[in-house]
């Protein structure tokens, strides 16, 4: 399965699966697209699909990905409350950088 822009059009491959795929019965609400779903939002009128309480942690994850390709072969142990790798603390300074003096978040 692959999409477009913000899961926009998934297509099914090969085309012989789409007919199964069809038949999967729709267990969510349709978005009536990212923006809007946005727009929506701000107004407080249903929360968007791509909400902090969601894209946070996955984003996360896919960093963490990111990171382990400078440990090849190796499992991280990653510690979500402190924002560090456990197990191999010279990865650690690529999770945070030091800002230079007046420039801090």
């Amino acid at each position: 399965m692959f999409h477009g822009s913000h899961g926009g059009m998934p297509q099914v491959l090969p085309v012989g699966l789409r007919e199964a795929a069809a038949q999967v019965p729709q267990t969510m609400a349709r978005s009536p697209g990212h923006h809007q779903e946005w727009l929506l939002a701000c107004k407080g009128q249903g929360t968007a699909v791509s909400n902090f309480s969601y894209s946070g942690p996955l984003t996360e994850t896919v960093l963490l990905g990111v990171l382990a390709q400078r440990a090849p072969g190796r499992r991280l142990q990653w510690d979500a409350a402190n924002l560090q790798v456990r197990n191999m603390p010279e990865l650690n300074p690529f999770v945070h950088k030091e800002y230079r003096a007046g420039w801090t978040l």
